[in-house]
């Protein structure tokens, strides 16, 4: 029984005396105050200082009061006795005080009677109760009291003695009394016990309750119905204890809030039927907060909406005083059922069900356990299933403790995170238990075990965890079960990470991980298991292994890392028993080891059938079929001795397919990345195997070290725990006639390194698509050796090329190059790298030869390739393999050799994609190879490297300077026009100018870039009064650049012109020639691998030019506009000439150049204002014939070659416009601009003149 049998014992004394002074005090009568009524009534009134008595013998009572009624007595207040009904009304609210003992006593001595008591006042019992009554007769109890009723002892006191009929009940406002507030006792009644408090309750007694209401008598007494508000006190809340045969439901819709003692006490006896319990406030105490005790024949129901704490005052008292709840069951109870908010207390919540029935819990808020358990559920083997549904749990030992030996699941959902100072979630299936355990979590904290799962019985585990799992001392996951074992997890920490085992027939494991399982002192994943396992894990990481998974029957062991496994040890260890008959199946995205990635022995016939292959895929799967099809995705398997250990003690075969990488940890291709013993090895490469291989027998596993250990408590300890951890090592494997097949589809890189295939028929077959690497190091010659190989069969590609020649790859058996296979290899300076075959070498047609060459070349020396000392049939599809854009090598053979040479395979020209680039290369292309400049150019790498060098070497800024010369005309011959605009009188005149222009390139060519200063200085005189004719000399500095050849030219000339013009009226007429003599000097550097150079030239040259225009002057507003039509001509002039500065100097041939366009203008000039006025003038020019200059060019040796040069616009826009100052009519000054836009260019000038008239 639970601590509230104790509690109705000692109340029960109380109330028994009481019982008996009531009944000795009724032995006066009424007092002159409480007047009998001629109806048999008695009527109270008045305000009295001495105890009231009414006493009727053996007939009824009925008491009444008047306004202003009172007792304010030092001994009793009012006393009512009777055989018959007796009933006391006070509907004035009378205040009655006894001091010294009651306030109201009223006792009934039996007869088919009722006792009523209703009152509005305050009611006190300074010595023991505020109301007291008996009830020996059949009529029932109601004390209704809607003022304040105090007692020393208690507040309100009703005994329902032996024999007694009807319901004791109890209405109240506020209650208070020492002992009790509201005491109900049934003695043997057959009524009811009702207490409805819609005020305060409270014990002002350390060891009170506030409301107690007991079925004392076994089997007597109906329901104990209890409904309060709010419950406080120094002492507890409610206690009730039912014998009887009824029900017990307390209600408080308030608060419960006591200091000392139990919260809400409850215990219901073996008679008695359901028990429930409803709290919809706070629950506080100072002992259990809610403790309920039930081994009657009906449910267990606790309702608690409000937060329930225990404050633990008592601990002395019992090993589960101070516990926020307590629910006992046991006889022949039915189901439980516990509905709580937040619970808190020394333990917080325990269950122990030993009755019929199931257990169901419900915690919407965090429940903890200060100083024991967060919550602990004990089901025996009488009991039904348990259920469970928390929010959050906190304990300071263990989190959520669940022990199930009855019939019936166990279903366990934690929403929030568990947090324990030993077991996170331990949930145990007892070997006579039956039903399924599952268990749905989100983060749990242990510091020994983070969660514990034990199936014994026979049921199966499901286990989801959502959160992290973590057990700081010991385990993150321990499962161990006879049945099926499915657990869906994210991330698991612990000594052990997780740790799994079932075993019989039944037993199988199918988990999940989609984060990261950690063992920090041992594996991050332990699985064994002599049923099916399938372990789908993303990544896990161990002090020892990252994962262990031992199989030992039937079925299918599946594993995949979908992430990464590492280890101390090995990244991942799987391990098959003697009697183990099923198929074992690995897929591992990354894993790494200190001794191997991936480690596997096998005893069993294994295949599923008993005569099939292992299977190892090394490969992330996202998704696995019943027939094993795979979709893959690149890990990384890497350990210290090997990434991959794989033997046998059966024969049976190994198949290894790689999707991603394989490697020893070293990262040295030289080092060991898989070695397997004992059967035939089938491995399949679609990844990167990065080191060497050892397939044959006698390779001894290293012993492992202990599995891990359970802890001692868990139940799995004992003959599952030790086959589950049973020990694998493996022997020396004796020699057998296996064969090994290596596919080669993806990348193997061994360099450096010895392959050994002990086998009898061994075949390395690299197939299209796959890359047999012999070369990593341009420092270094590397030699890789397949060694026992009896055949080596390429049809992908073996490639050596690495920057440096001498690397070796070698078989000792016979080879074949399929078609569409490469060989790929360096060559050049002194050697090359070679595939040697012991035996004989067949080359399909269609396998092709590459040669990289990383060394200066040397023309006309032999590199081999290829050797094979049983000889070669067949030869290399080999492209002339281009080792820069022109220079490459040839194939050739003997009987036991593939060679390659060195020639030249391509014209210079054809790299050329402009004119002057192929006119260039056609130049190089006559001369001999020896010639400096050729040897050069036949090292340049690209088309591109050689367009450049091309237009480097082109010489085009030559025929750019006749543009120049050209263009340079127009300034001279501009300054005479505008002398020309007034051609009345001589007059002595000059025109200072500089001009910026540039010419755009086309077809290829350059931009020509031009900038030139100036002068011109004339005389004339008239002829008549409307002609002129005059001479004029100009002095001329040009600077050409063309940017994109390296090019520069500066020309110098001095000019001499002849001009005359003349007005007839509003008709104008200007004609002139000129001269030029031109001093040029070029500089050009010309630069690419092997040449670099700076050449300089030095010629003359002359330009010849004429121009005539004619005007129409018409008057308009003081100034004028004139319409004009001009015609130019020009001949331009170069002589020959020989570049000095290397072997790309050029020579050239004199050239000329004619240029002829006509321009269509208007000139104007605004009315003086002032000695100020505005001329100016806008056109069209368009130039006739050929505009891009062209000059012929030779090197020192080879074929003359023709290259032109950017030239005037066909079509362009010209305009000028100046400031003139006529301070006189003699002299005039001016300030102008003068420019040209067209369509290859454009010119800028600025220009200021003085003319003086004589």
């Amino acid at each position: 029984m639970t601590k509230s049998f104790s509690a109705a014992r000692r109340h029960r004394a109380g109330l028994l005396g009481a019982t008996a002074i009531v009944a000795l005090s009724f032995t006066t009568p009424a007092s002159a105050q409480c007047a009998d009524q001629p109806d048999g009534t008695t009527i109270c009134s008045g305000d009295n200082s001495s105890e009231q008595s009414v006493n009727n013998g053996a007939g009824a009572v009925t008491v009444t009061t008047t306004p202003g009624f009172g007792i304010d007595s030092p001994d009793n207040g009012l006393l009512i006795s009777g055989a018959g009904s007796l009933i006391y009304n006070d509907a004035n609210a009378s205040t009655i005080i006894g001091r010294g003992r009651d306030g109201i006593a009223v006792g009934n001595g039996g007869g088919a009677s009722r006792v009523e008591i209703r009152t509005a006042g305050d009611v006190t019992g300074g010595g023991r109760a505020g109301i007291i009554t008996n009830n020996l007769g059949t009529g029932g109890v109601l004390v209704e009291a809607t003022g304040t009723v105090t007692g020393a002892q208690t507040g309100i006191t009703i005994v329902a003695l032996a024999g007694s009929g009807g319901d004791s009940e109890v209405i109240s406002n506020n209650v208070a009394g020492g002992t009790s507030g509201i005491a109900v006792e049934n003695r043997g009644g057959t009524g009811a016990i009702r207490i409805t408090s819609t005020g305060t309750a409270s014990a002002t007694g350390s060891e009170g309750f506030a409301i107690v209401g007991f079925n004392s008598v076994q089997g007597a007494g109906g329901d104990i119905v209890i409904a309060a508000n709010n419950v406080a006190g120094v002492g507890g809340g409610i206690n009730v204890s039912n014998l009887g045969g009824g029900s017990t439901d307390i209600t408080v819709n308030g608060a419960v809030d006591v200091a000392s003692r139990q919260g809400v006490s409850a215990g219901n006896g073996a008679t008695a039927q359901d028990l429930i319990v409803t709290t919809r406030g706070a629950v506080t105490a100072g002992a259990s907060a809610i403790s309920v005790s039930n081994i009657g024949r009906g449910q267990t129901i606790i309702t608690a909406e409000g937060q329930v704490l225990s404050n633990n005052t008592r601990p002395q008292e019992s090993a589960i005083s101070g516990n926020g709840l307590n629910i006992v069951t046991g006889g022949s109870a039915g189901d439980v059922m516990a509905n709580v908010a937040g619970v808190e207390g020394r333990a917080g919540i325990l269950i122990r069900n030993l009755g019929q029935g199931a257990a169901t819990l419900t915690a919407t808020g965090r429940v903890e356990g200060r100083e024991g358990r967060g919550v602990e559920i004990l089901s025996s083997s009488t009991a039904g299933a348990i259920s469970a549904n928390l929010a959050a749990v906190t304990g300071a030992t263990d989190g959520v403790i669940v022990t199930a030996q009855g019939n019936g699941p166990v279903d366990l959902a934690i929403a929030g995170p568990v947090v324990a100072g030993d077991n996170g979630v331990r949930v145990e299936l007892a070997s006579n238990g039956v039903g399924d355990v599952n268990v749905a979590v989100n983060a749990v904290t242990g510091g020994s075990n983070g969660v514990t799962l034990t199936a014994l019985g026979a049921g199966d585990i499901a286990l989801e965890a959502t959160g992290e799992l973590t057990g700081t001392g010991g385990t993150g996951l321990i499962i161990f079960g006879r049945g099926a074992v499915d657990a869906d997890v994210v991330d698991v920490t612990g000594i052990n990470g997780v740790v799994m085992s079932t075993s019989g027939s039944e037993g199988s494991i199918d988990f999940t991980s989609t984060g990261t399982l950690t063992g920090t002192g041992s594996d991050g994943l332990f699985v064994s298991s002599s049923g099916a396992i399938r372990i789908d894990a993303t990544n896990s990481t161990g002090a020892r292994n990252g994962l262990t998974m031992s199989f030992g029957g039937p079925g299918e062991a599946v594993l995949l890392v979908r992430g990464t496994a590492t280890g101390d040890t090995n990244g991942v260890r799987a391990t098959t028993s003697a009697d183990a008959t099923g198929s074992l199946s690995l897929d591992v995205n990354n894993a790494a080891g200190g001794e191997y990635g991936v480690s596997i022995v096998t005893r069993g016939l294994g295949g599923g059938g008993g005569g099939g292959p292992q299977l190892l895929r090394i490969a992330a799967l996202d998704a696995v079929t019943a027939g094993g099809a795979t979709l893959v995705t690149r890990g990384t398997v890497e350990g210290g001795i090997a990434a991959i250990d794989a033997g046998t003690e059966s024969g049976q075969g190994f198949a290894l397919t790689n999707e991603g990488t394989i490697r020893n940890r070293s990262g040295a291709s030289a080092d060991l990345a898989i070695q397997a013993s004992g059967g035939p090895v089938e491995i399949l490469n679609n990844g990167t195997l990065l080191g060497t291989v050892r397939l044959d027998a006698g390779i001894v596993a290293p012993e492992p070290e202990p599995e891990p250990e359970p802890e001692p408590e868990d139940p799995g300890e004992g003959a599952l725990g030790r086959a589950a951890r049973a020990g694998f090592v493996i022997a020396e494997v004796p020699d057998i006639e296996a064969s090994h097949r290596f596919t080669n589809a993806g990348t193997w890189n061994s360099i450096g390194g010895v392959n050994v295939f002990g086998g009898a028929d061994d075949i390395l077959n690299n197939v299209a698509g796959g890359r047999l690497i012999g070369g990593v190091s341009a420092a270094t010659a590397e030699t890789t050796t397949y060694s026992g190989l009896e055949t080596l069969a390429n049809s992908g590609t073996i490639i050596m090329i690495d920057g440096g020649f001498g690397d070796v790859v070698q078989t000792t058996g016979d080879a074949s190059f399929a078609a569409g296979s490469v060989l790929a290899v360096d060559a050049g300076g002194t050697g090359s790298d070679r595939f040697v075959a012991d035996g004989a070498t067949t080359i399909e047609a269609g396998a092709r030869l590459q040669v990289s060459n990383p060394q200066p070349l040397v023309i006309g020396t032999r590199y081999t390739v290829l050797e094979s000392a049983g000889g070669v049939t067949g030869s290399f599809t080999f492209d002339d393999a281009f080792l820069s854009a022109f220079l490459g090598y040839r194939q050739g053979n003997t009987p036991t050799t593939i060679f390659i040479e060195l020639a030249r395979l391509r014209a210079f020209a054809a790299a050329g994609l402009t004119p002057n680039q192929i006119a260039v290369g056609s130049a190089l292309d006559g001369q001999a190879a020896s010639d400096p400049l050729a040897a050069a150019a036949l090292l340049l790498s690209t088309d591109a490297a050689a367009q450049a060098a091309f237009d480097g070497l082109s010489g085009e800024v030559h025929p750019a300077v006749r543009t120049a010369m050209v263009e340079d005309t127009r300034l001279p011959r501009n300054a005479v026009l505008e002398r020309l605009r007034e051609p009345q009188g001589g007059a002595v005149w000059g025109q200072l100018f500089g001009n910026w222009g540039k010419n755009d390139g086309r077809g290829g060519t350059a931009d020509l870039d031009r900038d030139t200063i100036g002068g011109v200085l004339g005389a004339d005189f008239g002829v008549g009064d409307k002609a002129v004719l005059g001479v004029a000399g100009a002095y001329l500095e040009t600077d050409l650049t063309l940017a994109a050849r390296a090019s520069d030219a500066k020309l110098k000339s001095f000019h001499i012109l002849g001009y005359a013009g003349g007005s007839f009226g509003a008709l104008s007429l200007k004609a002139g020639g000129g001269y030029a003599s031109y001093d040029i000097d070029t500089d050009r550097f010309t630069a690419f691998p092997g040449a670099g150079e700076t050449l300089l030239g030095a010629y003359d040259g002359s330009v010849i030019h004429g121009f005539a225009e004619a005007g129409y002057r018409v008057a308009l507003g003081g100034g004028y506009v004139e319409p004009f039509a001009q015609l130019v001509a020009i001949r331009a002039k170069t002589d020959g000439f020989a570049e000095t500065g290397g072997s790309a100097a050029l020579t050239g041939v004199g050239e000329k150049e004619k240029a002829l366009a006509s321009t269509l203008g208007m000139r104007f000039e605004t009315a003086r204002v002032g000695a100020f006025s505005v001329a100016g003038m806008a056109g069209w020019q368009h130039g006739f014939g050929t505009l891009e200059p062209a000059s012929r060019l030779r090197f020192a040796t080879g074929p003359a070659f023709s290259v032109v040069a950017a030239g005037q616009s066909r079509n362009a826009g010209v305009a000028a416009i100046e400031g003139r100052f006529r301070p006189s009519e003699r002299i005039s000054a001016s300030i102008g601009y003068d420019g040209v836009i067209g369509s290859a260019g454009q010119d800028h000038s600025i220009k200021a003149g003085l003319r003086i008239a004589f």
